[in-house]
């Protein structure tokens, strides 16, 4: 099993850059939370990752299963 390599740098004001496997990340603050809105919010990203971690998962369970990922059928 290879370890992932995760790097997290504060950039200035509410602004931070990550690393991860060679992909670049920023999270940031909108203009009106004080943020240069460079980026989505830590918030944000957490959401969309658990969010794409369920899918994930439930597509894999659905074809292991022979089962349909089409909404519509």
């Amino acid at each position: 099993m290879s370890v992932t390599s995760i790097t997290v740098r504060h950039q200035g004001r509410d602004r931070f850059g990550a690393m991860i496997r060679g992909h670049r990340l920023v999270a940031d603050q909108p203009v009106f939370d004080g943020g240069g809105d460079s980026g989505p919010t830590p918030t944000e990203l957490f959401v969309v990752g658990l969010a794409s971690c369920v899918g994930f998962y439930a597509e894999r369970f659905l074809r292991r299963h022979h089962l349909s990922a089409d909404a519509t059928a």
